[in-house]
């Protein structure tokens, strides 16, 4: 097997080899089709060409959330967020695994982390304010939703959030 280093972790996916391209490719095909199995399969093999490819260990790591291992999930997560420090994705997922493991503190650090690191990060925030209205933080969870909101004005699910930490509040 083949191990690829990539120079720049946020490389596009167009500009990775075929053979990687293609795996994650299949492999994502897999996991949103149910399958899985052969998902992790194909992760797997992709990690194995590029052990240090942040979109697979994300994307592995939302899978073994998804199969509940949380342990698996938050090593591959925090593999992603080490060699892609400035890539907001994977500390967010690893904030909704914390979130799954019952750890709130924990994922409210973990999304504040990732917004200081990328202020700009939309659904970081609906994150944040969702994990705030669930524990009663109403009016910061609200604040949340309006900077949402104005960086994506016309998301329905948004104004739906919106509306319901304004009615519980």
């Amino acid at each position: 097997t083949t191990r690829l280093r990539m120079a720049n972790p946020h490389t596009p996916a167009d500009s990775l080899p075929a053979q990687l391209r293609e795996l994650l490719g299949a492999a994502m095909r897999a996991h949103q089709s149910g399958d899985l199995y052969d998902a992790d399969l194909l992760y797997a093999a992709a990690l194995r060409m590029d052990p240090d490819n942040p979109k697979a260990l994300r994307l592995r790591g939302i899978l073994a959330r998804e199969r509940g291992d949380l342990d698996a999930a938050l090593a591959l997560l925090r593999r992603a967020q080490t060699v892609a420090p400035d890539d907001p994705e994977p500390l967010n997922e690893i904030a909704l695994t914390q979130m799954a493991a019952g750890e709130l503190q924990a994922a409210e650090h973990s999304l504040r982390q990732s917004l200081a690191g990328n202020a700009g990060s939309t659904r970081t925030l609906v994150n944040l304010g969702a994990l705030l209205q669930h524990r009663g933080h109403l009016q910061t969870a609200i604040d949340c939703y309006r900077q949402a909101l104005a960086r994506e004005p016309g998301d329905l699910h948004l104004q739906c959030n919106l509306a319901k930490a304004l009615a519980d509040a």
